[in-house]
């Protein structure tokens, strides 16, 4: 038993892939389509996806990735060709950093971001190429505490509306085609710490502006001002000059008093407020902007807000629930104001998308108005949406072709954090083609084991295919599929296929094999790029139960280059609690749990195995690292490990995790004399389980073995093996 149990050890440390499904939502079955597998984006930097019809006809995309690469994406609409791009990769993990889209004059693209809350900078770059997204300028940089870039064509000259100077909304000028941007002033003085805008631009060039006294969070009358500017005068919705732009428009007091722009909405009458989008009636060129309104922290309202040529009209669009981010259980949520959201079709302001709480699930939904808002015609885009995932931030692409991608959103798991998202970016349109050329899986090979399941995701040829398939698999006795979820029944060889309407297909070998049950086990947790530390098997934020062990929902993992330890530098952490599952041969155990982290505190940890609470309390400082150790019984094959915060940081975090069998028949012994036979081979353990030695025992002593290899003073568990016997001693050094 102990030979056929390290064999499977060393066979499974040889064996370390990559072991989790897509921790990424989709459905392959409901009426939508996946631009991205792995997207997110805030709705302060705009625009974020752009149709432009040049010498090529295109639809252009930008997000912000869970592994912190800012993307782009571009879609031909004649041929088909979908192409992502990575902008820079590894940038930081936050939605904030978005980048903004502007389609130069000369069919070049423009690409700005930034990080969120850093010192900076801006970042602009440009394609080498009109049209084409697949080389890119190096970075030119400018300012400090810079985000949200929303970038406009005024003339001659490209400018750059953004959160910059102070902390308020900031503009910068170039008039070199955008090559550099010298001419930066704050464009919004005074009201509340932080000022949040959005803009739109009109067919004169006007650039118009509503901006909120603060933060909602902050400001207990939140309001939201408009202003315009033109030709470097500012003025008011019904053509009032303001003044000349030689200083920024003051807000005046974070009350609205002496404020020189014009208040839209008063930050009193339904709550105060946030605003999500604003754009330009075509018709009568008035601006119309939607918001969000805060009667209490838990009770969101959509509205919107017209100039109908004398005043401003406010109307209640719709009830939308509370703030969508997955709060943990006993957590306060830090962002009690991030409604679902809502924006509107920029071609059409009385078309207007947004997400509210259907049973406690955001689903999206369409809303248009013939009456500006005296009644709606409302069309679910998703339902019955499984309760564990969001549908969130709706956008319809500036320009957009009708019947191409007719809205996009976040779908999937959002923490309670800006940083805490494993959400897919996916999209609606009502031209879908039968015609399609090629579908693939993202596994042309798959093992499971018996009681697993999997889901299969397909990438289609173009992306805007008729995604309706007809599953099979070739023995259902096997494994059987449903929708793309295989569920393996019993050992043996399958093929699952996937046909689509027009007959294109893909397959997916498919090896079921019976359980693994462990009886040691180093984890250590990280992402898949950090360094492992020795002997241990590697788990990442999307290792998801498959065989012997895994987590069984998606958490997060950082990796600390201000530390040279293997086993500490990196971990798994997440807001919410979250299970890792280990199969295990029944017995007695040893267990080791290590936690810390070198940047930041995490307080209050605490750690259940099997629904038993194991350690509770657990408090780590800033560069501190403990390790719990505990004693299991097993009798049902399984460690259930659960992890929970219950303290004032978001996230709990571990590094690792060690399982060894208690040893039992140990001999004491202190001889040096003690020759157990010179072919016998000696593996020699610290009291954790580690193991540090492992040789063939030769003429000498354990003793001397041990001190051959520099152990030092200390415990040591002595295994001594050959072929008919197997004997387990405990050394003093």
């Amino acid at each position: 038993m102990e030979k056929q149990y390290f064999r499977k050890i060393c066979m499974l440390l040889l064996a370390i892939l990559g072991l989790g499904t897509s921790i990424f939502a989709s459905n392959p079955v409901d009426d939508y389509l996946t631009l991205t597998q792995d997207g997110a984006w805030c709705w302060f930097a705009d625009p974020r996806a752009v149709y432009h019809k040049g010498e090529k006809e295109q639809t252009y995309f930008t997000w912000v990735n869970s592994q912190g690469d800012i993307m782009i994406a571009s879609y031909n609409h004649e041929t088909g060709e979908y192409i992502e791009k990575i902008i820079h990769a590894n940038f930081e993990i936050d939605d904030h950093d978005v980048p903004a889209l502007l389609i130069r004059e000369d069919g070049r693209i423009i690409v700005f971001y930034s990080m969120h809350q850093a010192s900076g900078p801006m970042r602009r770059v440009i394609s080498t190429n009109p049209e084409d997204i697949t080389s890119f300028s190096s970075a030119y940089t400018w300012g400090s505490n810079v985000s949200y870039p929303n970038p406009f064509q005024v003339g001659d000259s490209i400018c750059l509306l953004y959160r910059g100077v102070n902390w308020h909304p900031t503009i910068a000028v170039s008039t070199d085609n955008g090559q550099t941007f010298p001419d930066v002033k704050q464009l919004v003085l005074n009201g509340g710490a932080r000022p949040y805008a959005r803009y739109c631009q009109s067919q004169d060039g006007s650039i118009h502006i509503a901006v909120t006294t603060g933060h909602p969070r902050n400001e207990a009358q939140n309001k939201i001002f408009y202003f315009r500017l033109k030709d470097n005068k500012f003025y008011k919705a019904d053509g009032t000059l303001i003044k000349e732009f030689t200083t920024g428009i003051d807000l005046g007091d974070n009350t609205g008093a002496n404020s020189e722009a014009e208040i839209a909405y008063n930050g009193i009458d339904n709550g105060r407020s946030w605003i999500w989008d604003i754009t330009i009636d075509p018709e009568t060129q008035n601006p119309v902007m939607v918001y969000a309104s805060f009667p209490t922290e838990s009770d969101h309202r959509y509205n919107y807000a017209y100039w109908d040529g004398e005043k401003w009209i406010n109307k209640e669009i719709v009830k939308s629930g509370k703030w969508f981010p997955q709060t943990p259980a006993a957590s306060t949520e830090r962002e009690p104001h991030y409604s679902g959201g809502l924006s509107m079709d920029h071609q059409d302001p009385w078309t207007i998308y947004l997400s509210k709480q259907v049973d406690g699930v955001f689903e999206i939904f369409k809303y248009e108005t013939e009456d500006k808002g005296e009644t709606w015609n409302i069309t679910p885009v998703t339902e019955n949406t499984s309760e564990d995932i969001v549908n969130v931030r709706p956008i319809v692409p500036r320009n957009h072709k009708e019947g191409y991608f007719d809205v996009l959103w976040m779908r999937g798991k959002y923490g309670y954090y800006y940083k805490d998202f494993k959400t897919s970016l996916v999209f609606q349109m009502s031209s879908k083609t039968d015609d399609i050329k090629s579908i693939e899986f993202n596994e042309e090979d798959l093992v499971l084991t018996v009681g697993d399941t999997e889901t299969l995701r397909v990438s289609f040829d173009p992306i805007i295919s008729n995604n309706e398939l007809v599953w099979s698999s070739s023995d259902e006795s096997i494994a059987t599929v449903e929708n793309g979820i295989i569920t393996a029944l019993s050992l043996g060889e399958t093929e699952i296929v996937a046909k689509t309407v027009n007959n294109k297909t893909a397959t997916c070998k498919l090896i079921v094999n019976e359980r693994e049950y462990l009886k040691e086990a180093f984890f250590d947790f990280g992402t898949d790029k950090s360094s492992l530390a020795e002997g241990a098997i590697r788990i990442t934020e999307s290792t998801l139960l498959k065989g012997s062990y895994g987590w069984l929902s998606p958490v997060m993992s950082r990796d600390r280059t201000n530390i040279s330890d293997s086993e500490k530098k990196d971990f798994n952490l997440f807001s919410q609690p979250a299970s890792f599952v280990v199969y295990v041969e029944n017995g007695d155990y040893n267990i080791s749990i290590l936690q810390g982290d070198t940047d930041y505190m995490h307080d209050n940890m605490q750690i259940k195995l099997n629904d038993e609470v194991i350690a509770s309390g657990i408090t780590c400082q800033k560069n501190q690292f403990k390790t719990t150790e505990h004693k299991a019984t097993i009798e049902n094959n399984q460690m259930n490990f659960e992890f929970s915060i219950h303290g004032t940081d978001p996230n709990w975090i571990v590094n690792s995790i060690k399982i060894v069998p208690e040893f039992t028949s140990i001999v004491e012994t202190d001889k040096t004399e003690d020759i157990f036979n010179p072919a016998a081979t000696v593996t020699v353990y610290n009291l954790l389980g580690h193991t540090l030695v492992k040789d063939l025992l030769g003429h000498r002593s354990y003793r001397i073995l041990c001190m051959d290899h520099k152990l030092t003073t200390g415990i040591y568990i002595i295994k001594i093996e050959t072929d008919n016997a197997m004997k387990i001693v405990k050394l003093t050094l």
